[in-house]
């Protein structure tokens, strides 16, 4: 049987907005992505490249087949082997803000019953790969050692709340199918720790009218009398966020995310403004 791979891969990084772009890329009509995190090249090697295609089998001969593993950028051997088969596959990345994201890595990894006990600059003391995971320019000059500059497409996760809009529609752009396609999960962001899922008065307010139409409005006075209410209301408005990830590394580890920042916003041809502005706070501190 004829088989055939994907068309583009979603490469990484971890904890940098791939959920998000797996799920508005698998609902575009033009588009077939069978699982996400298939994992083949850095994990399930050894079960064979017929058995990696036939993950595929499911697809459209009109679509465009994809897939979205985010360790794959980090491992040379995941990126030999994705040039070795599929030469001609368009690589996707986005990047996120460097302690930011290895915060946000942290905060899984303890979800997941690790540095349960541990602290933020705790763990990265224990596992340096957390902040290794984060300084992307190396990382972008290996990912060129294997593919031509045409065939990668390198994105920012900031615009997934800014302009996520224009971020999908470039990324339709380059894997080439309908770029004017809006999937339901655009301004849905996806297992992110920011505090973008709170509620503002105005969203609070439009969800009490509603109620009151469903419910009447006596029924809805009672039970906002309730304490469990004010309560949850305080839980969708919080305003609060986690302390900076930048309070809890030392200045070294500063200097050495400032100065790849500096190496990354060259790579990719792009001011990243805000992130060398906080950067450049903390190091004054």
């Amino acid at each position: 049987m004829s088989r055939e791979g994907p068309d583009f891969i979603g490469i990484g990084v971890q904890r940098g907005g791939t959920s998000w772009l797996y799920q508005c890329l698998r609902e575009h009509p033009e588009v077939c992505i069978p699982q996400k995190e298939i994992r083949f090249f850095d994990k399930y090697y050894d079960r064979g490249i017929d058995w990696y295609e036939s993950c595929f089998d499911s697809c459209n001969a009109n679509v465009r087949r994809g897939e979205v593993s985010p360790d794959y950028i980090y491992s040379e051997q995941s990126l030999e082997r994705i040039q070795r088969h599929f030469p001609k596959a368009k690589l996707l990345l986005v990047i996120r803000e460097p302690l930011e994201r290895a915060y946000s890595a942290y905060r899984l990894m303890q979800a997941h019953g690790s540095f349960s006990n541990e602290s933020f600059s705790s763990a990265v003391a224990s596992y340096p790969g957390l902040i290794e995971q984060s300084l992307y320019s190396a990382q972008i000059r290996r990912l060129r050692n294997f593919f031509d500059d045409s065939q990668i497409s390198i994105h920012v996760f900031d615009d997934i709340y800014r302009d996520p809009e224009t971020l999908f529609s470039a990324v339709c752009g380059f894997i080439e199918v309908n770029r004017k396609y809006r999937p339901k999960s655009l301004h849905t962001p996806q297992n992110s720790s920011s505090s973008g899922y709170f509620l503002s008065d105005k969203q609070i307010l439009a969800s009490q009218q509603a109620l009151q139409r469903v419910l009447g409005r006596d029924l809805l006075f009672s039970i906002k009398r309730l304490s469990i209410y004010q309560r949850l209301r305080q839980l969708l408005t919080k305003t609060s966020v986690d302390p900076s990830p930048y309070a809890f590394v030392t200045g070294d580890i500063k200097e050495a995310v400032y100065l790849d920042t500096l190496e990354t916003q060259q790579a990719i041809g792009r001011p990243l403004t805000d992130w060398i502005a906080l950067q450049e706070k903390w190091l004054k501190l």
